[in-house]
């Protein structure tokens, strides 16, 4: 079941949600840290993946208002599970039927990476890069991709 995060709850969600990245800091390192988006002309659409009040993942897509594109998508799971996978395509799915413009930046080392490529690929996306050593984490460069969508361009 999909909870939005707001106001309200915000500082106290990110407080839980750090603090369960940091208990496996290793597995979490490409995720970074949740913090409150101040960014003018930006928002965050951010919601909990729940199931039987336990949290099993934060999915969240960032958004360029000025330009009604969507800029990043960022996808955690701490328990990937029937009811997370079915909150995913139900996020993915709602977010691609509001938005036309689509941009994301995914680093290669990443876990979730060639989940990110064939979720992507679904969607006709297309694929630019790599970027050579653009993201460095834990004094290591990795590669970044590009994928992008405008299908008001069509």
């Amino acid at each position: 079941m999909l909870i939005p995060i707001n106001k309200k709850n915000r500082e106290l969600t990110y407080k839980q949600l750090n603090d369960m990245m940091k208990k496996e800091k290793e597995k979490y390192k490409f995720f970074g840290s949740l913090s409150p988006l101040q960014v003018p002309g930006i928002t965050r659409l951010e919601y909990l993946s729940i199931e039987e009040g336990i949290i099993i993942g934060y999915l969240s897509a960032t958004i360029d208002l000025a330009n009604e594109r969507v800029i990043n998508i960022s996808l955690l799971s701490f328990k990937f599970k029937k009811e997370f996978r079915n909150d995913l395509m139900f996020f993915i799915n709602s977010i691609y039927k509001l938005y036309d413009n689509f941009e994301f930046r995914v680093c290669d080392g990443s876990p979730a990476f060639k989940m990110d490529e064939k979720l992507f690929k679904k969607f006709e996306f297309e694929k630019f890069g790599p970027l050579r050593s653009t993201i460095k984490i834990d004094n290591k460069y990795y590669n970044e991709y590009i994928f992008f969508k405008n299908k008001r361009a069509k």
